[in-house]
């Protein structure tokens, strides 16, 4: 089992993961994959330069990444922080730890009460991602075809605007990876609830500047926590017996996902890029 589970993290392809192989409890193995933590990008000049040409571009393009980079190395923008500072900064904690703290004598706050006095001395609490960052991130976002939809209706990028040519090949790696992810093997309702709702995260992106970028404080915090704790929560598990479509799903991930972070990565370099520009 070891020797396995060794050779699968040596392999170059799956270099960017810990895989930990396990028995199951109905025989056969558990392939449990997590993606090695990433990188934090900040976006700030391309959400300003981007808002004055489709306040839907830049939160369609992080909600993308979102969707593409699920099972395989989850990303994260302002709306998927938004569910990890729901867990980590939540009421419950804020009114049994923080606020009395800060405050001498014994309440039982209300959870209007809570949030307004956290908000009011600067407590971190379970909405400020979206107090901080501009609404456009949590409307209802457009799904992958509308996306590239979006990205081609911009048009041809006309001479001497580079960043308009980085958001046409943005459209071609998002059809790229939506292709890659249909690939992928669908996990069963039991495989999937053994997964994490809330993953190590491979790459953070946020949109607001240094101090006022919540994204990266609760990522930042709920990371740190992570990697002290030695937590192990895979984005994908994998159930393998003797039966051949469990292999042949075991092979299709262990093909295709190399080939979506690819994609992915070259996405993360292509925003950075534009972010550059600006």
């Amino acid at each position: 089992m070891a020797c396995l589970q060794e050779t699968l993290e040596t392999l170059s392809p799956m270099s960017r993961w810990e895989v930990e192989v396990q028995p199951h409890k109905a025989g056969g193995l558990e392939f449990r994959i997590e993606a090695h933590m990433g990188s934090y990008v900040n976006l700030t000049g391309l959400h300003e330069h981007l808002r004055r040409m489709d306040d839907r571009l830049l939160p369609s393009i992080l909600h993308a990444i979102e969707r593409l980079s699920s099972g395989v190395a989850p990303s994260v923008g302002p709306h998927g922080a938004e569910g990890y500072a729901e867990y980590w900064w939540n009421l419950d904690r804020l009114a049994e730890f923080d606020l009395p703290d800060r405050i001498e004598t014994q309440h039982d706050f209300s959870t209007r009460q809570t949030l307004v006095l956290a908000r009011r001395l600067g407590l971190a609490h379970q909405w400020q991602v979206r107090d901080k960052t501009p609404w456009p991130y949590f409307r209802p976002a457009l799904d992958m075809t509308g996306t590239i939809d979006l990205l081609q209706s911009l048009g041809p990028p006309p001479a001497g605007d580079p960043v308009r040519y980085i958001l046409a090949q943005l459209a071609d790696l998002l059809r790229e990876g939506q292709l890659l992810r249909e690939q992928l093997p669908v996990m069963t309702h039991q495989e999937d609830e053994e997964c994490s709702s809330l993953p190590p995260v491979y790459t953070i992106y946020g949109v607001m500047p240094g101090a006022n970028c919540a994204v990266y404080d609760v990522m930042d915090e709920f990371m740190r926590y992570q990697m002290e704790g030695g937590e192990h929560d895979p984005c994908m598990v994998l159930y393998v017996d003797e039966r051949p479509e469990t292999h042949a799903r075991l092979i299709q991930y262990l093909r295709t996902a190399p080939q979506l972070l690819g994609a992915l990565d070259r996405i993360e370099r292509m925003l950075i890029e534009a972010e550059a520009l600006l």
